[in-house]
């Protein structure tokens, strides 16, 4: 029961601090739009890093797969799930930090 109460505050606090990011990335998203109607250096640099993404894709559906895989076989890896959806929310968080820092 512990780690409910636990897994509930983190969650409560980490969805917080996502929605920030979210809103402070979807906000620089649409300043950028605005600024930059057509421009080429922005296209190519988004192609360029189209490779990195695909990896990032592709580790995450091993991942996912794995963690799956793992849910099926006991009853008992069902108490992590939350913490499994707290990290995640937790990595992205980090990759909008680093996108908007680098974007800065």
């Amino acid at each position: 029961m512990a780690y409910v109460i636990v897994a509930s505050i983190i969650s409560v606090v980490v969805s917080l601090i996502y929605l920030g990011y979210v809103w402070i990335s979807f906000r620089q998203v649409k300043n950028n739009r605005k600024t930059e109607q057509s421009d080429i250096s922005s296209e190519s640099s988004e192609w360029e890093s189209e490779s990195w993404f695909s990896w990032k894709a592709f580790i995450s559906i091993i991942l996912s797969s794995v963690i799956l895989f793992f849910l099926g076989k006991s009853a008992q890896f069902w108490n992590f799930v939350p913490f499994i959806a707290i990290g995640t929310a937790i990595a992205v968080i980090f990759a909008l930090a680093i996108d908007i820092r680098k974007k800065a």
